[in-house]
């Protein structure tokens, strides 16, 4: 009867796809992002639009956004060198680098407004943010499968 357990457990560890992810903290991290992926076209749109042009309000939503993201890689990282799971390790990169195109997007974005004449950066962030949001997307339906 032992061997009949002992031999079950064995193969439901070895042939089953058994996620030991922390889904709330992943489940948290998507979150953030797409938080931080509205407040960027939030941010694109005021200055595309040019109305009410703040750029205090500006550089503080930018810090605002660059703290989550801060927030989110930390803890991501933390739980990528704890992990073993192949699966699990490629979902916490997949987010790590969504998170580092916003930054990017965000650090261009902050170039930009300190001097308007350096159009490239502003492309740059925009073109940035909207690989991140596709990415973010992907992600999103490789979590649901």
């Amino acid at each position: 009867m032992k061997k009949l357990l002992v031999s079950t457990l064995c193969f439901l560890l070895l042939f089953t796809n058994i996620s030991f992810a922390n889904p709330a903290l992943v489940e948290k991290s998507v979150k953030d992002l797409d938080m931080v992926n509205n407040n960027m076209n939030v941010l694109f749109k005021t200055i595309l639009s040019k109305e009410n042009l703040s750029k205090d309000d500006i550089f503080k939503q930018v810090a605002f956004n660059d703290s989550i993201l801060s927030e989110n890689s930390n803890k991501i990282i933390t739980a990528y060198s704890k992990e073993n799971n192949l699966h699990i390790k490629r979902t916490y990169s997949s987010i790590m680098y969504i998170s580092s195109l916003y930054q990017l997007g965000l650090s261009s974005l902050l170039v930009y407004l300190d001097d308007t004449s350096q159009l490239d950066y502003f492309l740059d962030a925009s073109a940035s943010a909207v690989s991140a949001n596709t990415l973010l997307l992907q992600l999103k339906s490789d979590i649901k499968k």
